[in-house]
């Protein structure tokens, strides 16, 4: 009984404490379809020929799970990753041949936790020295 209780809100706080990134899964390179860009500037009401898409941009993340592998450009095999929400300034896309995998710098990321912390900046910056090994 207590587990079908718990599920709602483990499932609660894996969507709102995480956020969604496009990867490419395959040797190539990542790219998207026509039929994709065409849609996505459809809904975003842009005109322009060249765009940029955000890795995180959620209106592409979502035509990429509508159109499935109709959303892949060349070479290209488009996979969508959870991350904490907690590392949204800490990941990097590490890359080799174009496979692709989401990296965490856990060094940036105890260094964001140091100065959102409420510790005075005097504690703060003698964290960050000793961060250092000042």
């Amino acid at each position: 009984m207590i587990i079908k209780k718990l599920i709602p809100l483990i499932y609660h706080y894996y969507i709102c404490m995480s956020f969604e990134i496009m990867i490419n899964n395959c040797y190539g390179g990542f790219g998207f379809s026509k039929e994709a860009i065409d849609l996505y500037k459809k809904r975003k009401n842009i005109y322009k020929s060249h765009i940029h898409v955000d890795r995180t941009d959620e209106i592409m993340i979502q035509i990429v799970k509508e159109l499935g592998e109709n959303a892949n450009g060349n070479f290209c095999k488009i996979k969508i990753e959870k991350i904490d929400k907690d590392y949204k300034k800490c990941y990097y896309i590490d890359e080799y041949d174009g496979l692709e995998n989401i990296q965490i710098d856990y060094f940036k990321k105890n260094l964001i936790d140091i100065i959102k912390s409420n510790l005075d900046a005097e504690t703060k910056l003698i964290k960050i020295q000793e961060y250092f090994d000042l």
